[in-house]
């Protein structure tokens, strides 16, 4: 990747660099994973790309991108700590469920996007993000067989039932 000249690949290594960020501790810049690094820098990428494709959010600049993945990514972190710590019991942080949250994000973002301000209305987004509290996250449940592409597809459509 070419942090240089690429402003996705940019946000994505600061989403691993960065001690604030919710992947510090899940994310590796060699792509080789570990049972607690189990987030690539390619996954990141990707999870950028939709959080932020096709929308006003593809405009913004690497930093205004890079905070965006930090309050959104955070906030899910600090409303669900144990989902999003324990990726043994919980599904959360697998890479086919990360690229849900990236997509519902996208549209939750968008949807409540004050354009005035060029922020997100944090405070209406952190209501929304609450109703993530209806999926079943554990390894155990639903999610245990969700997998690639079409996983992802399914479970964005549950979350974007659950937060009606």
């Amino acid at each position: 990747m070419n942090r240089d000249k690429d402003d996705i690949s940019w946000v994505a290594t600061n989403l691993i660099l960065k001690p604030e960020s919710p992947f510090f501790n899940k994310g590796t810049l060699t792509g080789k994973r570990s049972k607690e690094k189990n987030i690539t820098l390619q996954n990141l990428y990707n999870m950028v790309k939709l959080l932020t494709k096709k929308s006003v959010l593809e405009k913004l600049s690497k930093e205004k991108k890079l905070n965006l993945c930090l309050f959104y990514f955070n906030t899910i972190k600090e409303l669900f700590p144990d989902e999003w710590d324990d990726n043994k019991l919980y599904r959360m942080t697998n890479i086919t469920c990360l690229n849900a949250l990236a997509i519902v994000g996208n549209k939750v973002i968008n949807d409540n996007y004050l354009v005035k301000s060029h922020q997100p209305d944090s405070v209406k987004i952190a209501q929304i993000l609450m109703k993530l509290d209806e999926i079943d996250w554990l390894a155990t449940g639903d999610l245990k067989y969700l997998k690639g592409a079409s996983g992802t597809k399914i479970l964005v459509s549950d979350i974007l039932n659950c937060l009606k």
